[in-house]
């Protein structure tokens, strides 16, 4: 996606890496193409297929990024570049930007072809099964990404107390989940119970419905609002965490869960949401598995102030070929995955909890 993007601005401690191979697959969003137009193809070849990270000055030297800022200097930078931008003539500026990117879009379109093709291909293959593997093992024993948090030791996650409310095994973790599909065969829904099945003794987790929600209308917030928005508030309050599993559409999430979402976030200051511990997980048919809807979700939980799980992600693609007739999970790899996700899902609530987060 970097390649794709007009201006870039990256922080100092900023680290890029483009990983496809070592996690057995291949480029996507047409970097095949744009990351050896842009830069050359020896150096496209040092960062595709050798796969090591690099720092926001190699960047720099490489024209991947506009300018290298001081992290605490990168909104501003962007969003004073975003003001000289809305100040310029709109209808030059965008026939000016279709005449920059007109010579090569043919050959993008091409390329994100040809890489959906390949990806589709690898991710079913076993070096990409134990590759991503062996990426969600490792990071569910680490601090989640760039945290500096350090991992509790086992008696202190077995026998914690935090703020009069006890995780232990007697006493599973209360995870309530959220799913963003309503049909009854739903793949997201299949999903959501292949991970409730897969998640430690240490987390209890229960489907919450949400279809039944009336539509968020202000107007019906009075001192007695509807019972389903009553009902939804309370057992959401309770959980000690909540697990979302959506599909996507139009690049987005579904309507139903937006709703959730608002339903759950009134009335003002109030909200069920605040510090409550997060993961999503995302699924479809297609290659990406639902990345637009997971990263869409995370702006809207950026907002309501809910802790979520960056490390390990979850877009669980090709899901129709996930489940047999009965809609039990049969492929092995991606029973390992969500296996591994649900342990360090576990640990991350854990994590914020003992961060003195209050619930």
């Amino acid at each position: 996606m970097l390649t794709h993007c007009d201006f870039i601005y990256a922080g100092e401690s900023t680290k890029f890496q483009m990983p496809f191979i070592n996690l057995a697959v291949v480029p996507e969003f047409g970097s095949s193409c744009s990351v050896p137009a842009r830069i050359g193809h020896v150096r496209a070849a040092e960062l595709i297929l050798l796969g090591a990270p690099f720092d926001a000055r190699r960047a720099a030297e490489l024209g991947l990024v506009t300018q290298v800022v001081s992290d605490k200097d990168v909104l501003a930078r962007a969003t004073e570049t975003a003001g000289k931008l809305a100040a310029k003539p709109a209808a030059a500026l965008q026939a000016s930007k279709r005449l920059m990117k007109q010579p090569f879009r043919e050959q993008i379109k091409a390329a994100m072809k040809a890489e959906n093709e390949e990806f589709s291909a690898q991710v079913r293959s076993e070096d990409a099964k134990e590759a991503l593997t062996a990426f969600l093992e490792s990071a569910s024993l680490t601090s989640r990404g760039t945290s500096n948090l350090q991992r509790p030791h086992r008696r202190d996650r077995q026998h914690r107390v935090n703020a009069g409310n006890e995780m232990t095994m007697d006493k599973p973790m209360n995870v309530c989940v959220l799913v963003g599909s309503l049909r009854k065969a739903s793949l997201n829904g299949m999903l959501a119970n292949a991970l409730i099945s897969l998640a430690p003794s240490s987390m209890k987790l229960d489907i919450v419905e949400i279809g039944q929600l009336p539509l968020f209308n202000e107007d019906l917030e009075t001192a007695a609002p509807p019972a389903p928005w009553t009902a939804f508030r309370q057992r959401v309050k309770a959980a000690d965490a909540v697990l979302f599993v959506t599909p996507e559409y139009n690049r987005s999430v579904p309507a139903v869960l937006k709703n959730a979402l608002d339903v759950g976030s009134r009335p003002y200051g109030s909200s069920v949401w605040d510090r409550k511990p997060g993961a999503i997980v995302s699924g479809s048919p297609g290659a990406i598995g639902a990345f637009g809807a997971n990263h869409h979700l995370r702006q809207s939980l950026v907002f309501l102030n809910v802790p979520t799980m960056q490390q390990p992600e979850a877009y669980v693609s090709h899901a129709d070929k996930l489940f047999d007739e009965q809609g039990k999970l049969v492929s092995d790899g991606t029973r390992k995955f969500l296996q591994a996700f649900m342990q360090a899902f576990a640990n991350w609530v854990e994590t914020v909890r003992s961060q003195g987060q209050r619930i």
